[in-house]
Order: structure tokens, then sequence, then C-alpha cells
């Protein structure tokens, strides 16, 4: 019995130590452990960064489509005739423009459309305030030379879409409809520098 006992003694220890870890073991582990988690929060920093940059592009483009949809609701009822560049003269074929003017339609009379009593509006690209046409970023926002559109109605100017690039709005006549075009930049919470452009085109419904 006494030697059972002694034998039992003796064998424990060394099962004891081939199922401990060792230091290696223990730092192999840890390692691996870090190296998990470490691209676990590279996926989900990459995963934020562009959550920020699709939302950020997300808002321009439809900062963009505004625009470009209170533009097209102005301009549809108007007449062929009655849109003109900022010095008044007609819209020359193929031609881009940033700013045109007209008459909105103030319904049938009876000698047709008495287009002098519709009210006057104007759309053109202004320089962002601070900002002037120098290619330097005069207010420190990220951005070179950005703009607005302004709508003017009677007199009365509104600015309906900011973070507009230089030479971002623009006005095409082609045949009986004008294409128009609003690009867009920005930067995002990233640093990163973004663009984007919308379009649409408008038929005109009276010559």
């Amino acid at each position: 019995m006494a030697r059972e006992v002694k034998k039992m003694c003796l064998v424990s220890p060394k099962i004891m130590k081939e199922k401990a870890f060792t230091l290696l073991e223990i730092v192999v582990v840890m390692a691996i452990f870090l190296i998990i988690l470490l691209m676990v929060f590279a996926v989900a920093d990459r995963g934020t960064k562009f959550y920020y940059t699709a939302s950020a592009l997300a808002s321009l483009q439809e900062t963009g489509r505004k625009a470009l949809d209170r533009m097209a609701t102005d301009l549809r009822g108007t007449g062929l005739s009655i849109v003109t560049d900022s010095q008044g003269q007609p819209l020359v074929q193929g031609l881009s423009y940033q700013e045109i003017r007209f008459r909105r339609n103030p319904g049938y009379g009876n000698d047709g459309i008495p287009w002098d009593e519709g009210e006057a509006i104007v759309y053109r690209f202004d320089y962002d305030t601070g900002e002037t046409d120098n290619e330097v970023d005069d207010d420190g926002d990220g951005l070179i030379d950005e703009g607005v559109i302004v709508r003017v109605e009677d007199g009365s100017p509104a600015e309906i879409a900011h973070n507009v690039k230089e030479g971002g709005l623009s006005f095409i006549l082609q045949g009986s409809r004008i294409v128009m075009t609003v690009e867009l930049q920005d930067i995002d919470e990233n640093r990163r520098s973004l663009e984007a452009s919308v379009d649409t085109i408008v038929y005109l419904r009276n010559p």
C-alpha cells in the first residue's frame, strides 16, 4: 500500500507538468489573439471611414438634385425665345452658360402669353463668401474657389446650393431642350476630397 502511494506521488507531478502551458506557448497564444484583435479594429475603422465618405457623397448628390429640381420646375413653363444669357442675348446652341435669365409663364391672354407680366428669374454661379477667383483656398475650408447657385426672382437673391465647384453650373441649349449640370465638391470627416456631378434635361413647353 505504501509503495502504491509513493508511486502515485511520483507520477502526479509529471502529469501536471505535461498539462501545464509553457511561457512560450502563452506568448504565442497572446500574440495570435492580439493580431486577430488588431484585424477586427482595422476592419471596423475602414467601415467607419467608408460610412463617413459615403454619407458625405450622398449629401452632395442630394444637394445637386434638389437644385436641379428647383431650376427645372421654373424652366419648364417658360419659352425657348424667353431664355437669355447674362447679357440678355438669346442662348446659342451648344454653348455652355453659367447664368441664364427668363420669365415665368404668367398664363395665357387674348394675344397669347404676356411674358412681360411673368416674374423675372435668374440662375447663376457666384463665388462663396470669402472666396475669389484666384485658385487659392481663401476661406480655409479646404476647397478652392468654390461657390453657390443663386436664384434671383424679381431682384431678390437666394442661395439654393453650396459647395459648387468653380464653373460647376452649366446650361447648354440643345434644340428645344436645356441640359443642366451641377458639379459639387466637399471635404469629408476623413479629410478626403469628394466630388459629385448631377445633371438633368428640361424640355421647354413654349417657343
